[in-house]
């Protein structure tokens, strides 16, 4: 004859351990995702593709159509427009051509071209500051500081200059 009232109770037991089981599992996960959370800051590298987007498209093989382009300068979205970049809107762009001459004197851009927000500047000024605190760190943007490459300007002329170009990249 079996005992109906030990199983039972080993029926409640078990359900006991395995909430038990449970919630101690809970508990170690809940740890161990606190202990190993990390933030990954991709906003240079992003910034660096931007711009490598941008060179690819305003000066393919290292020459500028800039009557093609001028018409893009008083443009808001020359990213989407003139390159078909899409997605650019958290992307601060500045590209100027400066051409070059013999004589020395200050570089008067020409052309200028830009995207985006102009006001999260400040945002990288109190990235350069080294009392931020790592928790404002984690916020700042991605920057490339502006770069300058060698161009010709209308593939058939042998007017050169330079592009100047940075980039931001908004979190």
């Amino acid at each position: 004859m079996k005992n109906k009232r030990g199983a039972i109770d080993e029926g409640i037991m078990t359900i006991y351990r395995g909430i038990l089981v449970t919630i101690i599992a809970f508990f170690i996960l809940g740890v161990s995702a606190f202990a190993y959370s990390y933030h990954l800051d991709v906003g240079d590298a992003e910034a660096v593709i931007m711009a490598k987007k941008v060179v690819n498209c305003l000066a393919p093989e290292g020459s500028v159509d800039l009557v093609s382009i001028e018409k893009y300068k008083d443009s808001d979205n020359f990213l989407k427009e003139y390159c078909g970049i899409q997605g650019a809107e958290r992307f601060y762009v500045r590209v100027e051509f400066i051409e070059d001459k013999e004589e020395l004197s200050f570089e008067d851009s020409f052309l200028v071209l830009e995207q985006g927000q102009k006001n999260i500047g400040w945002l990288v000024e109190i990235s350069k500051d080294k009392d931020t605190t790592q928790n404002i760190r984690k916020y700042l943007p991605g920057v490339l500081e502006p770069f300058r490459s060698p161009v010709i300007f209308n593939k058939d002329s042998d007017k050169t200059g330079t592009m100047v170009m940075g980039v931001v990249v908004s979190v």
